[in-house]
């Protein structure tokens, strides 16, 4: 499960609760963030990927999948090719939540160079801080730096072309959303040649909070399924 801006290991305990059951769920984190906030902050996303991808290269011996909400789809994506790269066995599915294709994407604000009120008015309206969180002066100075590096490195990463992958791709995002429209979530499509598809369901950007249970259950299944596929 790769953190989307902002997040670390622990942003994923809800889903952790609902699949540790059945499934052993690796919750990534970036340099800077949870457990390892000591270390210097990341700000370059390949940099991040290839944290990611060194993380994880020795446990892909049994079948996976791959979760990453917003940025986290895009590291998803990133690490996935790092995977194909070094001819390593690829995930089974991909499930991209609240994300737009970066070969689409397009940012007219350069978000991590705005003031703190409009920095935390945007996060605010794309429904990212829990209240306690705004309402406590000590965490949003802790939050700051951390976000504003995430943006960062979204806001500068440079998209190139990658080969199509074959791997499935499931790509959610909820219906009201501020910045990731349908046809922006469609645009998944063009990076595989295997089956394609995309749910929306009701929500902000953050509608994965909202929706742990179903959500849950759609990893639950794809997974099941393709185990069920290769046993007959």
């Amino acid at each position: 499960m790769f953190p989307y801006a902002g997040g670390n290991k622990y942003s994923y305990n809800n889903y952790r609760l609902q699949l540790s059951d059945r499934f052993n769920i690796i919750a990534l984190e970036s340099k800077g963030r949870g457990g390892r906030i000591k270390e210097p902050l990341a700000i370059n996303l390949e940099d991040i990927a290839l944290d990611f991808f060194e993380q994880i290269r020795d446990r892909l011996n049994s079948p996976y999948l791959f979760f990453g909400h917003s940025m986290g789809s895009w590291l998803a994506y990133m690490v996935t090719h790092l995977i194909n790269d070094n001819k390593l066995p690829p995930p089974v599915h991909l499930f991209f939540t609240g994300s737009v294709n970066p070969a689409v994407y397009q940012s007219t604000v350069i978000k991590h160079q705005l003031n703190k009120s409009d920095f935390f008015a945007h996060l605010t309206d794309l429904g990212g801080l829990l209240p306690e969180v705004l309402n406590n002066k000590p965490l949003l100075d802790y939050f700051e730096p951390i976000l504003r590096a995430d943006f960062m490195a979204v806001e500068q990463y440079q998209h190139k072309p990658q080969p199509k992958l074959n791997i499935p791709i499931t790509v959610i995002i909820g219906d009201n959303e501020k910045n990731v429209t349908l046809d922006m979530a469609k645009a998944w499509k063009n990076e595989t040649v295997a089956e394609f598809e995309v749910k929306v369901l009701k929500g902000h950007h953050f509608f994965i909070n909202d929706h742990v249970v179903l959500i849950s259950e759609m990893l639950r299944n794809k997974m099941e399924g393709l185990n069920s596929q290769k046993q007959l």
